[in-house]
C-alpha cells in the first residue's frame, strides 16, 4: 500500500456492438486488442511487430476507447517503468507536436496525459467558492478539499470524513481535465528528447513521454472484421 496526497469530495449535485477481431486479438471496448507477452520492446521494434502482426500501436483519439485500453492493460501501480505500454504516437523533433500515427494530434492535457507534480499544491482556482462549504472550493462541477499530508487510503478516507467529504470520484473526462488542471502540472516533459508515446504504469496509465530507445510493454491494435 502505497501513501498519497489526498483530496477529499463534498457531494454536488448535478444533473457497444460487440465485435469480431483477427485472429489473436480480443474485443476491447470499440477496440481489438492483441498483446505481445514475449517481454518488453524498444518503440521501434514494437512498431515493426504490431506491423507484422496485422496491427499498429494503438491511436488512442477519444475518450472511450483512452477508458476502455487503459483499463484493460491496468494490473496496478509500478515503478519499474519498462511495465508501460508504447502507443502510435511520436513528437517530430523539428515540429515538437505530438501526433498519432495516421497524423492526427495527440489531444493534450487530462485526463489522458499523466501529472507531474509540482511543489505547491496549495493554490486555490479564484471564483466560484461561494457554492462550496469551507474548506472545499469548487472545481469544475465539484466541491474539492485538498490535503497535502501522505496518508494510506483508509486513513485518508478518514480525514476527508472529518471535513465533511468523501474520497474524490472522478467519472467524467471533462471533469478529469479539470481537476487535473487544479492539482499540477502534467506531461509531456522533456521535448525534443524523449519523443515516443506511452502509457505510463507509475502514472496510473495515462500518457507520458518516454525514450524511444527505451523497452515497454506492447499492445497491438487493429480493426474489427
Amino acid at each position: 500500500m502505497f501513501p498519497s496526497t489526498i483530496i477529499c469530495l463534498l457531494p454536488l449535485i448535478i444533473g457497444a456492438v460487440a465485435a469480431d477481431c483477427p485472429e489473436g486479438y480480443e474485443v476491447v471496448g470499440s477496440e481489438c486488442i492483441h498483446r505481445y507477452t514475449g517481454g518488453y520492446l524498444t518503440y521501434d521494434e514494437a512498431a515493426t511487430y504490431c506491423t507484422q502482426h496485422s496491427g499498429r500501436l494503438p491511436v488512442l483519439k477519444d475518450c472511450a476507447s483512452f477508458i476502455d485500453v487503459t483499463s484493460y492493460v491496468n494490473d496496478g501501480y509500478s515503478t519499474d517503468y519498462n511495465n508501460g505500454y508504447w502507443l502510435g504516437a511520436t513528437n517530430g523533433t523539428l515540429t515538437n507536436v505530438w501526433q498519432w500515427s495516421d497524423g492526427a494530434a495527440v489531444q493534450m492535457g487530462a485526463p489522458y496525459w499523466a501529472n507531474d507534480p509540482g511543489d505547491d499544491l496549495t493554490t486555490e482556482p479564484d471564483g466560484g467558492t461561494s457554492l462550496c462549504q469551507n474548506p472545499f472550493v469548487l472545481v469544475g462541477t465539484q466541491c474539492v478539499h485538498l490535503i497535502t499530508t501522505n496518508y494510506t487510503w483508509h486513513d485518508a478516507r478518514n480525514q476527508c470524513g472529518l471535513v465533511g467529504g468523501g474520497l474524490i470520484v472522478v467519472d467524467d473526462c471533462d471533469q478529469y481535465h479539470k481537476v487535473a488542471l487544479y492539482l499540477a502540472e502534467q506531461e509531456p516533459d522533456n521535448p525534443g528528447k524523449q519523443n515516443c508515446l506511452e502509457l505510463n504504469c507509475a502514472g496510473m496509465y495515462r500518457f507520458s513521454s518516454a525514450w524511444c530507445s527505451h523497452v515497454r510493454r506492447v499492445i497491438c491494435e487493429s480493426d474489427p472484421i
